[in-house]
């Protein structure tokens, strides 16, 4: 089952850190709201994830 644990959201950007828990994979996505749309998918360690999830903007 894949679940949002993290999202934060600055100006037109909003950043969701998702969660896999039968693979044990996070992934990073940053999508922008405005004209065109821009989703951008990036698999990442756990590491980095709580890395992102502890520091403030």
């Amino acid at each position: 089952m894949t679940r949002k644990i993290f999202s934060t959201r600055y100006e037109n950007l909003k950043t969701f850190i998702f969660y896999h828990d039968a693979e044990s994979k996070f992934k990073l996505v940053v999508a922008k709201e405005d004209d065109p749309p821009i989703i951008v998918e990036q698999a990442i360690t756990r590491a980095q994830a709580f890395r992102l999830m502890n520091t403030r903007p």
